[in-house]
Formats: C-alpha cells, structure tokens, sequence
C-alpha cells in the first residue's frame, strides 16, 4: 500500500469536516476543495490548504475529476477520500485516481462495479453465500415481473437494479398493483428497457395517526399545501344602526373588523 502524509477530501460539508478532522487526528495534512458558493464553507476553514474546483453547480466543481485530480497533484497529496455522494461511488473515478498513482480511499473500481447495481450485488452475495430474503433476478418485462411475484409472495417490492437512494421503490400487495407499477418504476430511474428485479419484503402500510378527534386532510396530488383560512365573525350592530366599528383590515386569517384601541380583559 503507498504511503501518503497529505490527504484531499473530495466533498464538502458535514462529511468533509469529519473526515478533515479524523486525518488530522492520525497526523495527516488536509486538502479541502470548495465551488465558488463554498468559499466561506467550514471546510475550507478546517483543512491546511484548500482549492478552488470551479462554479457553484456540482457538476462544474466537485464531479470534474480533472479538476480534482489537478488540486492533488498542486497541492502534493497522495491520497484522496471521496466522502460519500458525488463521485464517492463512481468507478471510473477510482480507477482515474489509482492510474495517477494515488491511494482512493475506498472500495476498489471492481467491487463499487458489483455493488452498483443490485442483480450484480445479490449475485455476488449468493456466491459467497450470504443468506438473503427471496427474490427474483432481471425482468424483462410486466409479465416476467408476475409469475415472479406468484413465486415469491405477496406483499413484495418492486425495485429498478440501478435506481439509487430508494428511488422507484414500490409496495405490491398484489399482482394487479405489480402489473400497474412495473411501467412507472421504470419512467421513474431508467429507460423502459432495462430489466428489473423483486425482492419479498414484510413491510406493512402503517395506519397514519389522526389523534382524538381529529381528521387527516389530504390534498390533491402536485397542489401546494396552504393554510385554511377562517371566516372572521360579523361584525357587531352599532347603536345607530350601522355595523362594525370601522372599515375593516386584512389579516394573515382573512378579514377581521378594524379595533380601534387595545384589547381589554376583565
């Protein structure tokens, strides 16, 4: 294994200020790398040195792995940590890290390649005989997807092998609802034809909790959620037959008839 006494963290934030300060615990210096919106970002004040990457937006900055590789080779580190997000999980990263002679901290090109994905990972899982739930390999298609569930069981999970962080992922309780979420998973994370995969869980809706009496509101789907307003009263008779005490004002609740002087409490 090389041996490295500078290290450059190639996120920001949280993580990168963890990382910045467990290095310095092991006697190793930092390099913090920033965008343009990150200048003043505790990051940067952490490290020992820090580089510019580029504008604000992630992809001219913190996923230009020129740029990074730059800031390493300016600033004499020998290793870089990718933190998590961004490039973190980017095999052709840690190759292009490993082939400018320096040490990705991390897994290697080919495990991030295995795990990428989830038929690779549960394939290679199953080699090494890791006991896991029941499941299904790549679907071609909806009606692969439903003798696959007739298989499995019910309830089961619907899940796109690439799609990240829980996207797609889709409760069926029954082959019609199997049938009906197999087309929008797949709009949602990839084009229509890549494969897909299931997975049994034993997860169940929990009931939403409403309190004593109370009633949940929902919505309509995609409409901002605004507060309901309350009708003000009507105002009171005057004694000349007039209502209201003066004109009235509008209120963050509506409209509410205009007090002339302070309130006053028995």
């Amino acid at each position: 294994m090389n041996n490295f006494d500078t290290l450059l963290i190639a996120n920001r934030g949280e993580i990168a200020c963890r990382i910045i300060e467990s290095a310095k615990k092991l006697g190793l210096r930092t390099v913090a790398v920033f965008s343009e919106a990150d200048r003043g970002a505790k990051h940067v004040r952490l490290a020992d040195e820090a580089v510019l990457l580029g504008p604000a937006p992630a992809k001219e900055s913190y996923l230009r792995v020129d740029a990074i590789l730059d800031a390493a080779k300016a600033t004499g580190a020998g290793a870089i940590h990718p933190g998590y997000g961004f490039l973190s999980e980017d095999a052709a990263f840690a190759e292009a890290v490993e082939a400018a002679g320096l040490v990705f901290v991390g897994p290697t090109p080919e495990q991030l390649r295995i795990f990428g994905t989830k038929h690779t990972a549960r394939d290679a899982a199953r080699a090494a005989e890791v006991p896991m739930i029941a499941g299904s390999g790549l679907l071609e298609n909806v009606d692969a997807a439903v003798e696959a569930g007739r298989t499995i069981g019910f309830p089961l999970m619907l899940k796109a092998t690439g799609g990240g962080g829980g996207i797609g992922m889709t409760v069926c309780r029954s082959e019609t609802e199997l049938a009906e979420s197999f087309p929008r998973v797949a709009r949602l994370v990839a084009p229509a034809s890549e494969p897909r995969r299931l997975r049994r869980t034993v997860r169940r809706k929990r009931p939403a909790y409403r309190g004593p009496g109370l009633r949940r509101r929902r919505r309509p789907r995609g409409q901002p959620w605004r507060p309901r307003l309350l009708a003000a009263a009507p105002p009171p008779e005057s004694p000349g037959g007039s209502s209201g005490t003066g004109p009235a004002r509008r209120t963050p609740c509506g409209t509410a008839p205009h007090l002339p002087g302070p309130l006053r409490f028995p």
